[in-house]
């Protein structure tokens, strides 16, 4: 028989497995098209005894000699939650293929790597020839690094800028900028960058001239708070910025100290930091924590064989003194020819609780519908998040941005063809990105069609002797259907062969599996299939039977309705297709 319907389902629109790569966008950071928050450490691991300022590897510990290395501490990047290592040595020479590989992770948990490579602040930028030989190295640095998916951007230098008035040297800013357009004129996707001191008056001053940076890279150290940082570098660039150095040491030079209860002081100055940097991720894409395990040769006084006390006086710590061998999330102690052994720091669990991603839940999908051309449409969508995170959306249509569309709702008045098309919403809150199941917004007509519904008996068994009811509906109009697949019932009815326990799926006309059920009884909406049986007089069904039932909305087109059961089970069973009104 033919019968009447109304309503709409949303179809869900899969995100495609092909890796798309970095790119900056505004004063974000993209990965694949969606935005991207560095939550990242500063990742050094120099071995006790070992000083990377003076002899080889010259801080490059990510080749395959220093596998150890990478096998230890990857595992507790991923657990801490990171996603980024900024590293500082790096030899263009040199293979990293296997270390990249084991960071990519094959794509689970990855974590990207900033490649970072120190250019000596004494060289004369006025010198043809000093500047190619530092173009030359970043070069081969590139093209060393191809396309592996590991790889987030190159950093050029650090912190060059504050040594030998480099900084107000407009020789040395055309310098990175050339230097930087060469990595880029080889690798046109290669995002790259300029590690610099908090000097963002020179961010200021330079940001229009330095055409082929994607983003800028600041090393700040402002105490307990970033203060009025991220205002200051809204008003200087509107280029994406990352922090590649915050944070503060787990040394009291005022009492001469470790910080007391396992640093818990330096881990709650960090989480603090990381609280301003996450609230103000419209300006700053993420940060790096500084650092991930203590360098016993930093201290010139001292040996690199030593856990030395010193540094510098650094008047914006919570000690006024930067304490060189202190920085660590992790303590080491010397573990013989094994690689050093680590100890968690407070700072580790606190930022685990920091970079833990909210769950975000879409509680309500935006639904389709057919509207008349002139008329309005409204599309909303409802999710929840853990622990209280704000929730952020954007709106999509046909996968590319809705400008200005950042609300839960969407609403489009005065519709034209152009209108039509499938709108989708990106929830995110922090870190966590999710896309909403899409709904088809159709401007024509609305046209009611039919659907043709289907009481069919059989005997249905496994793979070719399923049994299957197919139907389509017609016109430009969603429609709501009940779906059943009867066995035990059917006792009732007189059959005494009925199928004991009935499994019903359905399928789009591609083939695509919609929706399931096995015991109607214990659905989520098992009381209003119950209701709208009643409402359509189709006959009841036991709740605590075994028949199976889908209340849906479809757009128009063909299913097919399929009911099977356990293997070696058999009997009669029933499927039916009923309008619901």
């Amino acid at each position: 028989m033919t019968c009447r319907l109304a309503t709409l389902v949303a179809v869900i629109v899969g995100v495609p497995d092909a890796h798309a790569g970095f790119s900056a966008e505004g004063r974000r950071l993209m990965r694949d098209g969606l935005p991207f928050q560095v939550r990242g450490v500063c990742y050094q691991p120099a071995p006790i005894g070992d000083n990377p300022s003076a002899a080889a590897p010259y801080g490059d510990y990510y080749t395959a000699g220093y596998a150890a290395l990478t096998a230890r501490d990857l595992p507790n990047l991923r657990a801490l939650g990171a996603n980024v290592i900024r590293i500082y040595g790096w030899d263009p020479a040199a293979n990293h293929t296997a270390f990249l590989d084991a960071c990519y992770n094959g794509g689970v948990d990855p974590i990207f790597v900033l490649v970072n490579r120190w250019i000596d602040p004494s060289t004369n930028w006025s010198s043809t020839a000093a500047v190619d030989a530092i173009r030359q190295q970043f070069v081969q640095l590139d093209a060393g690094l191809g396309a592996h998916p590991a790889v987030l951007g190159i950093i050029l230098g650090n912190e060059t800028n504050a040594h030998n008035g480099n900084g107000t040297n407009p020789a040395y800013w055309a310098a990175v900028n050339s230097i930087a357009a060469s990595i880029k004129q080889q690798t046109p996707s290669r995002l790259v960058s300029v590690a610099i001191t908090d000097a963002i008056p020179q961010v200021a001053a330079r940001d229009a001239a330095m055409t082929a940076l994607d983003f800028w890279c600041v090393q700040t150290y402002r105490g307990t708070s970033l203060g009025t940082l991220f205002t200051e570098y809204a008003a200087a660039s509107a280029r994406p910025l990352v922090l590649t150095e915050f944070g503060t040491d787990a040394y009291n030079h005022t009492t001469g100290q470790p910080y007391p209860n396992n640093a818990e002081f330096t881990a709650t100055t960090v989480a603090g930091l990381w609280t301003e940097i996450a609230a103000n991720a419209a300006t700053c894409a993420g940060a790096c924590v500084f650092e991930y395990a203590d360098e016993w040769w930093k201290t010139s006084s001292g040996s690199p064989l030593t856990h030395d006390a010193g540094g510098f006086p650094l008047a914006s710590l919570p000690d006024g003194f930067a304490n060189e061998e202190w920085w660590g999330l992790y303590a080491v102690s010397d573990n013989g020819t094994q690689p050093d052994t680590l100890t968690a720091r407070a700072t580790v669990a606190a930022l685990r609780t920091a970079w833990t991603p909210p769950a975000v839940t879409v509680t309500t999908a935006p639904l389709s519908q057919t509207i008349a051309p002139g008329g309005s449409a409204t599309l909303s969508v409802q999710a929840e998040t853990s622990g209280g995170a704000t929730l952020s959306y954007q709106w999509l249509k046909d996968g590319v941005v809705v400008p200005g569309a950042t609300g839960a709702a969407l609403s489009i008045n005065g519709l034209t063809a152009e209108d039509s098309g499938w709108y989708a919403v990106r929830i995110t809150s922090g870190a966590t990105i999710v896309m909403s199941p899409a709904a088809r917004l159709l401007v024509a007509q609305p046209d009611p069609g039919q659907v043709v519904n289907i009481s069919l008996r059989g005997r249905p068994g496994e793979g070719a002797n399923v049994l299957i009811a197919g139907f389509v509906i017609n016109g430009n109009v969603p429609r709501r259907v009940l779906i059943r697949g009867v066995g035990p019932e059917l006792v009732r009815l007189g059959v005494g062969d009925a199928h004991p326990d009935p499994r019903l799926r359905l399928f789009d006309g591609d083939g695509a599996e919609l929706a399931a059920n096995d015991d109607w009884g214990t659905s989520t909406d098992a009381t209003e299939i119950a209701a709208v049986a009643r409402s359509i007089g189709a006959f009841s069904l036991a709740q605590a039977g075994k028949d199976a039932a889908l209340l849906r909305t479809l757009l128009p087109g063909a299913f097919t309705a399929h009911v099977s059961g356990p293997t070696g089970v058999s009997g009669i069973a029933l499927v039916e297709v009923y309008e619901v009104p």
